[in-house]
């Protein structure tokens, strides 16, 4: 059995302090209404993101952002995003929808007949991203796994803004000359793992998995505080604004920093951003 298939039979099973595995099945799409993020300029900034489905990585890169650091305690995401991306690259808007539709009805990248997905996405993938897929794709053909075991295409895809023409034509340009470095661990490891320094941070929902421990929350904020950069700024993403505490008000004392948020009207969710003054 090689690597690829002990990580499509999901022997890398791990527990963690969130209800995170590093082998379940990884988003296509974002969950989070990426509209309400700021259409902020990003052009030579230094990025660093959580891989999830990729979207935070496409949404970064539409503001101009060019070399993205992105992490995952999942290793399907990488694999997940490094797909679709590909796709964006090979195809045109309707090609790839029309393909998407597919895959989320389907269930696999057998397009058709004539088509193999995975074979006309090759050069647009590395060789350890097309072997994971060619070995799901035998593993899928042969009954041996489930393709909506790995790849969760329950979400929504018109939340992201690379769903209009003119957005995707545009991302698909800017792709081309994108640097996206993908890693393997969990937010509460980000210090024994990074050296860099990022001018923004996004970490979707998952600080508020942190929020009912102390001791957790203030480690892992910490642990980006170390990595920030002067005005950088923090980007997250709360679903229960009605339920939960303020993040700043979690913030350790001696982390200067300022809360800003944006609402969603139509329901309770809202991106928070804390960006460091000092």
């Amino acid at each position: 059995m090689n690597k690829y298939e002990k990580l499509l039979y999901k022997e890398n099973e791990n527990s963690l302090i969130t209800p995170f595995g590093c082998t379940e099945s990884s988003y296509l799409w974002t969950n989070e209404n990426m509209y309400l993020y700021d259409n902020e300029d990003l052009k030579d900034k230094k990025v660093l993101t959580v891989t999830s489905s990729g979207d935070h990585a496409l949404n970064a890169i539409l503001n101009g952002a060019k070399n993205i650091d992105s992490f995952d305690i999942n290793l399907y995401s990488k694999y997940v995003s490094a797909l679709k991306i590909a796709m964006i690259k090979k195809y045109d808007y309707n090609a790839f929808y029309y393909r998407v539709n597919w895959i989320e009805n389907i269930g696999g990248l057998n397009f058709n007949a004539k088509e193999n997905m995975v074979e006309e996405l090759k050069e647009y993938l590395t060789y350890d991203e097309y072997m994971f897929w060619k070995t799901e794709e035998y593993l899928r053909i042969n009954n041996k796994i489930c393709f909506y075991d790995i790849v969760n295409t329950n979400l929504y895809r018109n939340l992201n803004k690379y769903n209009n023409v003119y957005s995707y034509k545009k991302l698909r340009r800017m792709l081309g000359d994108v640097s996206i470095i993908y890693n393997d661990f969990d937010i509460k490891d980000i210090s024994d793992n990074i050296n860099n320094k990022y001018d923004c941070i996004y970490v979707s929902n998952i600080l508020e998995f942190f929020l009912s421990s102390d001791k957790e929350y203030k480690k892992v904020v910490q642990s980006l505080d170390g990595i920030l950069n002067k005005r950088g700024k923090i980007h997250g993403y709360d679903f229960n604004w009605n339920m939960n505490a303020k993040y700043i008000d979690k913030y350790p004392n001696n982390l200067d920093y300022k809360y800003s948020e944006t609402k969603d009207k139509k329901c309770s969710e809202k991106v928070f951003v804390l960006q460091k003054i000092k």
